[in-house]
């Protein structure tokens, strides 16, 4: 939902820097007489994840086989309904899903590189994947896994304990109220 409020920022900003609105309280007055100056740009943001989403996995077919595989892959992504609908609403199902691919990927990264870098970056996708929606836990264990084969020695610890570190970091980063109303949160799981 954060992404939302980003998309609905940069409308307002737009609006205020381009003269469509005067300022603040025009922009929220224009919204509430067409809720579609909000509703649109947020619609076009899921819309460009779900893009991103077979692109994404043209990448991951690609690098596990080869531009055939990643291209009949994406067309399965491209053309399957439940990944169509949920494009076209407001949805975090498509932009989760673009957090694990990105995960996925730096998961195959770890594995050919090693790289903390690439480390980093697949706790962080998971990390993000996680305060999108929660379901993407389900996808933790691709870079633990991948962070764990390609480690050796003190390596095996540090390696799935860098992938976790960076995850928990970017989820509270991403979430603070897990932190910050922990009770609720609590409550609720």
């Amino acid at each position: 939902f954060y992404a939302i409020a980003l998309v609905m920022t940069v409308v307002a900003g737009t609006g205020i820097l381009t003269g469509r609105f005067a300022d603040l309280d025009a922009f929220v007055a224009a919204a509430y007489a067409d809720p579609s100056i909000l509703f649109l740009p947020a619609r076009l943001f899921f819309v460009a994840c779900g893009v991103l989403c077979v692109w994404l996995t043209y990448r991951l077919g690609k690098r596990l086989g080869s531009a055939r595989l990643g291209l009949l892959a994406a067309a399965l992504v491209a053309v399957n309904s439940v990944h169509v609908a949920y494009s076209q609403v407001i949805r975090t199902d498509v932009q989760m899903t673009v957090f694990v691919l990105l995960a996925t990927l730096a998961s195959l990264n770890i594995l050919e590189r090693g790289r903390w870098r690439d480390h980093v970056l697949a706790g962080a996708f998971i990390g993000l994947g996680v305060a999108t929606k929660w379901p993407a836990a389900l996808f933790r264990m691709s870079p633990l896994a991948a962070a764990f084969a390609c480690g050796k020695g003190w390596s095996r610890v540090w390696n799935p304990a860098i992938v976790g570190g960076a995850a928990v970091m970017a989820l509270l980063i991403a979430s603070p109220f897990l932190l910050l109303d922990h009770a609720t949160v609590i409550h609720n799981l």
